[in-house]
């Protein structure tokens, strides 16, 4: 469909928004599905809950009552701020986004004198913003504005507060603290990583393992076989049998985590820097936040390093890189294996290995098959299930009344984080409810690809010219991250 419809779509859907983006390049498609995305995600402001939740708040109350094209200015005015580099434009944006502090509402039209703006460069990363997002976007911004409007700090907290801005709008996780406690942000950057993470629980409960290693230390290892060759076909058990009783407790299982999960450390905030380490050594990146000129670098770092709780065990990736050099894993094979992205290319394979899957759930007399610690990892049902029944059935029954297609599309999931691409409304409304009765861990990026998969059928049905009732599924009012103060 042309680039017309798409805008004509957008116009009719978001006319008070239209109007600020520039024509020249604009991909509407993509900026359709993005602000619908955005835009339901910030509905929750509008509930008394999340109002009654904003009252409580020392630097939160300001924003009762916001409307939500000034959410969407505040949000293009901290991606903006957060990629800007240019010292005079950030005091400029700054001054915008003191505005808000000062119980106003500024809009679209105050970010610029010009009358059409580049909009969805700078709003795309918060597309799926979460509540505890959004307070702690309003905390923050309150906590440097009303420190004063002028951009040079008048304390360490007004650096901290102007540090979590830049953090927020280049999605790195962050967070607020209130009454000495510290709350989370942006953990929808980690989301993608419940898989990594998922692998890492298989490998740190050990349970259901066929190996058995001995460290230099005298301490026991247990692990999966199968896992192990998966990742490295052609690796040498028995030699890394030898490498590991050569080989201290601590870096076999920095070694092991990588080998599960792709990352090393099983803490969130570690989760991206090894492929981070590894990239930028070898394209001479430097990963860092620099420091405006109107600031002090020495308030700057302390700052900084405040706000990020810098403790990356850099030493642990040497050790990793040093055992798998040691099993012929040479360092570009080392970073293509790394991340979500190298454990993703291995389980998809696995995906499609029906010969070596070993259990099989009955729907409707037909037979979906799966790997028993692809299903351990990723469900606790499945877990609770392999665990406590004692007899070796390799085969269970449907129970939850889904269709075939449904239940197919949620073991996909299990390996892919992805639906079939024939994926139906209907499939999709059932799986929304299989995430409580399966019990999937941390549920909220399986409903986000719930989303982009309805908004995908919503496309092809205007597209057809078909008129339907649609409602995005609601994932973060009761069963997501926001927590009361």
């Amino acid at each position: 469909m042309t680039e017309e419809f798409w805008e004509k779509k957008y116009q009719e859907k978001f006319p008070e928004i239209k109007k600020y983006i520039l024509n020249s390049k604009t991909n509407w498609r993509k900026n359709y599905e993005e602000m619908s995305i955005l835009n339901e995600m910030i509905k929750i402001t509008e509930t008394k809950e999340f109002e009654k939740e904003l009252s409580f708040g020392k630097y939160s109350s300001w924003a009762i009552k916001i409307p939500k094209e000034s959410i969407i200015a505040l949000i293009y005015a901290v991606g903006n701020f957060a990629k800007e580099k240019n010292d005079k434009k950030r005091a400029k944006i700054l001054k915008f986004i003191s505005k808000y502090g000062s119980f106003n509402f500024p809009k679209l039209q105050d970010i610029s004198s010009k009358t059409q703006i580049d909009l969805h460069k700078f709003i795309s990363w918060a597309k799926f913003i979460s509540p505890n997002d959004i307070f702690g976007l309003f905390w923050w911004v309150y906590g440097y504005s009303c420190r004063g409007f002028d951009p040079n700090p008048i304390s360490i907290r007004q650096l901290e507060c102007f540090i979590a801005m830049i953090l927020f709008g280049r999605s790195i996780p962050t967070y607020y603290q209130v009454a000495g406690h510290q709350i989370p942000m942006t953990k929808r950057s980690f989301r993608k990583l419940l898989i990594c993470q998922d692998m890492q629980r298989l490998f740190s409960n050990q349970e259901m393992c066929d190996l058995k290693f001995k460290t230099k230390d005298n301490r026991i290892i247990e692990a999966h076989s199968s896992i192990i060759k998966l990742r490295f076909p052609k690796i040498s058990l028995e030699e890394l049998s030898n490498i590991i009783s050569k080989t201290e407790y601590e870096p076999t299982i920095n070694f092991l985590n990588w080998i599960y999960s792709g990352m090393i450390s099983s803490e969130p905030e570690l989760y991206n820097v090894l492929p981070r380490i590894l990239l930028s050594r070898e394209n001479g990146e430097q990963d860092s936040l620099d420091c405006p000129k109107f600031w002090d670098e020495n308030d700057f770092r302390f700052s900084l390093n405040n706000i990020l709780g810098i403790g990356f065990n850099h030493s642990s990736v040497k050790e990793t890189i040093e055992i798998a050099e040691k099993m012929g894993i040479l360092l570009e094979e080392f970073i293509e294996k790394s991340g979500r992205k190298g454990l993703m290319k291995d389980l998809k394979k696995y995906y499609l290995e029906n010969e070596s899957k070993n259990f099989s759930i009955i729907v409707n007399e037909k037979i979906i098959k799966a790997h028993k610690l692809i299903l351990l990892s990723r469900s606790n049902l499945f877990r609770s299930m392999f665990l406590s029944v004692n007899d070796e059935s390799n085969s269970v029954p449907e129970t939850t009344g889904k269709s075939e297609e449904t239940i197919r599309n949620l073991v996909k999931f299990f390996y892919t984080d992805s639906f079939e691409s024939n994926v139906s409304l209907e499939n999709l409304n059932e799986l929304e409810e299989c995430s409580e009765f399966f019990q999937i861990p941390k549920t909220e990026f399986f409903h986000e690809r719930i989303i982009q998969a309805k908004l995908f059928i919503q496309e092809e049905e205007m597209i057809n010219g078909k008129k339907k009732d649609y409602k995005f599924p609601v994932i973060f009012d009761k069963k997501g991250e926001f927590k009361t103060i």
